[in-house]
């Protein structure tokens, strides 16, 4: 008969045993784990970055979508009302909106540029006495593809109202 010894270190010995093949798995399976999340992550960078490469393709194609007199007068009628529409490069958002008041030259090839503008709207926020210290501010940032032509970016206000918006801007933005 085995004594109470004999069976506490038998006992020991396989808890051991599954104790270290308990955390090989656990490892192993962290290890599979980490290499397909890892992978799944830049499927989805990948995917991402196609489907954005496709997207900045075809804000690239608006202008070509139509005669070019129907281009130019979509460009004089947004410039007018200091509007921008997808396609519009960046020479045409500058004569309609002017000079950002920030630009971002990004100069990696895959993502474009961006154009930030700030204005001050009417109206005070913050006073020191009687003296107007801070306005109300609106910013509005414009994303163009690596081509140069506009991704994002609306300019609100007048160019989300008719006439502009039904004649102009809906149709054009329909049209891909």
């Amino acid at each position: 008969m085995a004594t109470f010894a004999e069976v506490f270190s038998t006992t020991g010995k396989v808890a051991l045993a599954l104790l270290i093949i308990g955390m090989v798995m656990w490892a192993v399976v962290a290890v599979v784990n980490s290499n397909s999340e890892r992978s799944a992550a830049e499927a989805k960078i990948d995917f991402y970055t196609k489907r954005q490469a496709d997207r900045d393709a075809e804000y690239d194609k608006v202008p070509t979508r139509m005669a070019a007199s129907k281009w130019r007068t979509v460009v004089a009628a947004a410039s007018k009302q200091k509007c921008i529409v997808i396609g519009m490069t960046k020479e045409e958002v500058e004569a309609a909106l002017g000079k950002p008041s920030v630009a971002t030259d990004h100069g990696s090839g895959t993502v474009g540029d961006t154009w930030t503008y700030r204005r001050d709207l009417p109206g005070c926020i913050r006073f020191s006495g009687d003296t107007c210290i801070e306005h109300d501010s609106q910013q509005e940032i414009i994303f163009f593809t690596p081509s140069g032509h506009v991704s994002i970016g609306t300019s609100g206000g007048p160019c989300l109202q008719d006439p502009f918006w039904s004649k102009y801007y809906l149709p054009l933005h329909l049209s891909y």
